[in-house]
């Protein structure tokens, strides 16, 4: 998965390119936490085109959360985060104003060109022999 980036936001790039994940992977800076919704999403304003189910991290590295929805215009959009299960409301509402992070995330990708068992072809039911006559 790749993160595009905004005109404005290459600079952001060189700036912070020295921050990691956990996993190592390097974070590019996408935007900032506005607010946290009522039902404890997080709510940021994203400078740099993210993904759905991108996972975002604080300048640290550590795992905030994924990006559930993308909201607003498309020069200024908003996202939704869902943090993760051991955010607690008091630690989110520290983020509100800090940047936050997504980095690219590796591995092979799923195949798309079938559903895996269920495509395999049934064999066809034929009735008992002895069932015949009930």
């Amino acid at each position: 998965m790749s993160v595009y980036l905004s005109p404005d936001a290459y600079l952001t790039v060189i700036k912070y390119s020295r921050y990691k994940s956990q996993k190592g992977d390097f974070l590019i800076e996408i935007g900032n936490i506005e607010k946290i919704s009522m039902n404890g999403n997080l709510i940021a304003r994203c400078r740099a085109q993210v993904m759905l189910n991108q996972y975002v991290y604080d300048e640290r590295g550590k795992k905030l959360g994924r990006v559930t929805k993308i909201i607003g215009p498309v020069a200024s959009p908003y996202a939704l985060i869902r943090p993760e299960k051991n955010l607690s409301l008091m630690s989110s509402q520290n983020l509100i104003g800090k940047s936050i992070y997504a980095g690219e995330e590796h591995g092979r990708k799923k195949e798309e060109s079938g559903r895996g068992r269920r495509d395999k072809k049934v064999p066809i039911l034929r009735k008992h022999p002895h069932r015949e006559g009930l």
